[in-house]
């Protein structure tokens, strides 16, 4: 090989090499589409008498994931795609347009809510006994 191929060569996977950090700094991240957040209080406990834990499992996690699910589906390639939740809320309200858009982002919202101000009822705790003196 001649040297005017080596240069070549080496100019050439050079420039490679720097688009491929070029591309890669430009990329601009998006954030994934609505994701369902897990709760703080495990499932399999339920919430005591309130919600037993099929109940809690079918709204913490089936409902709340049809929701999302809809509403990613409907606000995938739109302005509403890379907004929060409430501000797809907020966004889809003055839009008469996007009436679905703003009924699951809503319900999921209000769900979401729910869930995060419920807990679990605290388990008692044994009394326990008073010690008494012998004298």
């Amino acid at each position: 090989m001649s040297s005017i191929s080596l240069r070549l060569a080496a100019s050439t996977s050079r420039a490679a090499r720097y688009a491929s950090v070029r591309t890669q700094a430009c990329r601009v991240q998006s954030r994934a589409l609505h994701k369902r957040k897990e709760l703080s209080y495990p499932i399999e406990g339920g919430l005591g008498k309130f919600l037993p834990p099929q109940t809690l499992q079918m709204i913490a996690v089936d409902y709340q994931q049809g929701l999302l699910d809809r509403l990613n589906d409907l606000i995938r390639g739109t302005a509403l795609e890379n907004k929060s939740i409430v501000q797809t809320v907020v966004d889809a309200a003055r839009d008469p347009n996007k009436v679905l858009e703003f009924n699951y982002a809503s319900e999921a919202l209000n769900n979401s809510f729910f869930l995060e101000c419920v807990r679990p009822p605290e388990t008692p705790t044994p009394p326990t006994q008073p010690r008494t003196s012998t004298s």
